[in-house]
């Protein structure tokens, strides 16, 4: 069986990691503007696999105890995997039709403004 996490976050913040078997996790936050506790480390270099010598600020929120729920990840997996009936919720629906009035850079219009 793969680890599976389901980690939760609200407002940019984890709330609450769960797993299906036990698993030591660390958070790596680089949103570090206004925080007292942060540390410097070593990036990693994924093209070499190896420490980088470039270093980054990160909020120093320790390690993180994992609630073991095999049931919860079970059903946040086939929530998240099931797929979406052929219509669009009205949520998305929304989302796509203001898309461009939000991030109008992003979508290479100059957006609405309704």
């Amino acid at each position: 069986m793969n680890p599976k996490l389901v980690i939760f976050l609200d407002g940019g913040l984890v709330q609450e990691i769960v797993s299906n078997v036990p698993a030591d996790v660390f958070v790596i936050d680089c949103d570090v503007d206004g925080c007292d506790r942060t540390r410097t480390i070593r990036e990693w270099d994924f093209d070499k696999s190896r420490p980088s010598e470039e270093l980054l600020d990160v909020f120093d929120g320790g390690d993180w105890e994992v609630n073991l729920n095999e049931a919860a990840v079970d059903h946040y997996f086939s929530e998240m995997l099931t797929p979406t009936s052929g219509s669009e919720s009205d949520k998305e629906a929304e989302v796509k039709e203001h898309a461009d009035e939000v991030v109008p850079e992003v979508q290479g219009t100059e957006g609405t403004g309704k």
